[in-house]
């Protein structure tokens, strides 16, 4: 899930994301029972990214969401992050709220 373009550096997962956008862009990983299967999805997706960011099976758009298990009891051992530092366990709750913060951004870089 991001609201901005790059990931890890150079890495551009979400060409067409802006953080001044309503919404988050959301990349789905299904039936992936390893890391090696979650990597390898991602890299499919940044190599055929015109292919799949308008197929709902793998991009979605939503302003809030819940993440958790398909097995509740499973969810405190299950971590997520956020900007690469440990936040918590789950289920977690997350929502793109307008004007949280101030930015100062080029709306030029954006377009």
């Amino acid at each position: 899930m991001s609201n901005i373009q790059y990931y890890g550096g150079p890495f551009k997962v979400f060409p067409c994301n802006s953080p001044l956008n309503e919404k988050f862009n959301i990349r789905l990983v299904k039936n992936a029972s390893n890391r090696t299967d979650v990597i390898f999805s991602i890299l499919k997706s940044l190599t055929f990214y015109t292919k799949y960011s308008d197929n709902p099976d793998f991009y979605i758009k939503a302003g809030k969401m819940r993440i958790t298990s398909s097995d509740p009891s499973k969810n405190e051992y299950i971590f997520y992050q956020c900007d690469g530092e440990l936040a918590g366990t789950l289920p977690v709750e997350i929502e793109k709220v307008m004007n949280a913060i101030t930015m100062l951004v080029n709306p030029d870089l954006f377009l």
